[in-house]
């Protein structure tokens, strides 16, 4: 990239992108990848993470092994095996999710340490405050997130088995009840101590479970938030151009908008159409078709290359899951 000499440097970069890895660092670290995705770390926190990372696979082990084996026993009826594609399928989910969240860490500590590169090359205080009004965005969708997911979750493992229907087995015993079911193949549960072990394991099972779908959504609102902070850079450096038309630095100015905008890589090319390109020189106006060429085709994100993230297809899983509970209820 092009240098220019400034008279402002960022002096709390450091203080900036701890910041802004916050809440990912906290969930990150208690799933015991905190380590594999950001390399300044201690020793300590390497052997804690990896008791974690431990913790964490048997946790989701003790979960998904039961649950599969009861839902494809001879015991459990067409009934009972609907009702657990539920649970099951979330459990399954989640497991992936941690799954990928570890084999993807090199690309997860590539983005991570383009967000730290960013923060230290900011040389402008009104793009520092850019970057930290993003920065809060994704604070709120992170907070929104843990609290949405603790608060269903711990809900459903903690208030929900004592609101349903007590059941009676064939040897007229009250059955207690438990968040998932299908552990009495394993566990005798009518024996006190091995009811209080499984329900205790349920339960910090499911908090591994909230931690793997808070730390997907935590990672993807901080670098998205991330992303429209560069893209307002760039549109604000775009609109800046026009204003330094005499600038006898103009071509380096030029050259960092062009570099900035490829590392964005994203739609800018509506800010460089609206602003008064005309009174630019021409080879320099020239130069913004580029930035609407590339603009014309955006990067899209997308689910293992299969779906596309958008509020259209969020919209068709919404209405596929209703149409499944709609199902449900039928059946019951």
């Amino acid at each position: 990239m092009a240098k220019l000499n400034i008279s402002w440097s960022n002096v709390n970069s450091e203080r900036d992108i701890i910041k802004a890895l916050m809440w990912n660092r906290w969930i990150l670290r208690i799933l015991g990848i905190w380590p594999l995705v950001y390399s300044n770390t201690t020793t300590i926190e390497k052997i804690l993470a990896t008791i974690l990372f431990a913790l964490c696979w048997s946790a989701l082990s003790f979960l998904l092994i039961p649950l599969i084996i009861f839902t494809l026993s001879e015991r459990t009826t067409i009934y009972e095996k609907i009702k657990l594609l539920g649970p099951l399928s979330y459990v399954i989910i989640a497991t992936l999710k941690y799954f990928f969240l570890v084999i993807h860490r090199k690309n997860i500590r590539q983005c991570i340490n383009m967000l730290s590169t960013d923060w230290r090359a900011v040389h402008q205080q009104n793009y520092r405050k850019i970057m930290n009004k993003n920065v809060t965005k994704s604070h709120m969708l992170s907070k929104f997130c843990i609290m949405f997911m603790y608060c269903g979750g711990l809900s459903f493992h903690t208030v929900m088995p004592f609101l349903t229907h007590t059941t009676i087995d064939e040897q007229n015993v009250t059955v207690k009840p438990i968040p998932y079911p299908g552990f009495d193949i394993i566990f005798d549960l009518h024996f006190t101590p091995a009811y209080v072990f499984v329900f205790c394991a349920q339960w910090f099972s499911g908090i591994v479970l909230f931690n793997v779908t808070t730390a997907v959504c935590c990672l993807a609102a901080m670098f998205v938030a991330h992303a429209c902070g560069q893209i307002e850079i760039v549109m604000a450096r775009v609109e800046n151009l026009v204003k330094n038309v005499q600038n006898s630095r103009m071509k380096e100015h030029m050259a960092i908008i062009v570099k900035h905008h490829m590392q964005s890589l994203s739609k800018i090319g509506f800010a460089s159409y609206k602003i008064e390109w005309y009174h630019l020189p021409g080879k320099t106006a020239l130069d913004l078709t580029l930035i609407n060429s590339i603009s014309q085709h955006p990067i899209k994100i997308t689910a293992g290359k299969i779906i596309n993230l958008s509020f259209s297809s969020f919209c068709s899983v919404l209405k596929t899951s209703i149409a499944y509970l709609n199902m449900l209820r039928t059946l019951v």
